[in-house]
């Protein structure tokens, strides 16, 4: 009688079955990990929007046109009609929060890199995007507001590299 030989791609298949359950649990813890950032964001604005308060929702409008700029906190103090330390906390949380982060300057001088002030960058582009107004690709390409929202890009694609490259 003539020997029937195994089909390599049935035998993978039947090594692999083995470890589908395994996977699968892990696959869905990792897409679990993944979704609490999210919904942690979300439950922070539904509680600052809900609040309604007019100078927090002129505030988060005003820093997501600012992203990529120089943080000048008198400056949006008084654009919103709160002091700058209040700005500051309002900053507080929301890189607490990681909405926002702060890119601090690079100098040679110390002295220069703790005086100088940071940038202001967001870690999630279209949710600085969508609070400028920004509803369509069409109105990204013709915003002056896109280079900046592009350099928050790749900041941010940057920045997660370097958080990768320290594991």
């Amino acid at each position: 009688m003539a020997e029937v030989k195994a089909n390599p791609l049935s035998t993978a298949m039947k090594e692999i079955r083995k470890a589908l359950p395994l996977l699968a649990v892990i696959s869905f813890f990792i897409n679990l990990l993944l979704l609490v950032s999210p919904l942690y964001m979300m439950q922070t604005f539904d509680r600052v929007l809900g609040s309604g308060r007019v100078e927090t929702l002129l505030f988060l409008t005003l820093i997501a046109g600012r992203v990529g700029q120089l943080v000048n906190y008198a400056s949006l103090g008084s654009d919103v009609g709160v002091s700058s330390t209040t700005i500051k906390e309002w900053i507080s949380v929301l890189s607490s929060s990681f909405v926002v982060f702060e890119l601090p300057p690079f100098f040679e001088n110390v002295r220069k890199r703790v005086i100088k002030s940071p940038k202001l960058y967001f870690t999630d582009v279209g949710l600085a995007a969508f609070l400028i107004g920004l509803r369509s690709a069409d109105q990204v390409t013709r915003d002056p507001a896109r280079g900046a929202l592009f350099e928050n890009l790749v900041v941010l694609g940057y920045a997660g590299g370097h958080i990768n490259e320290q594991r």
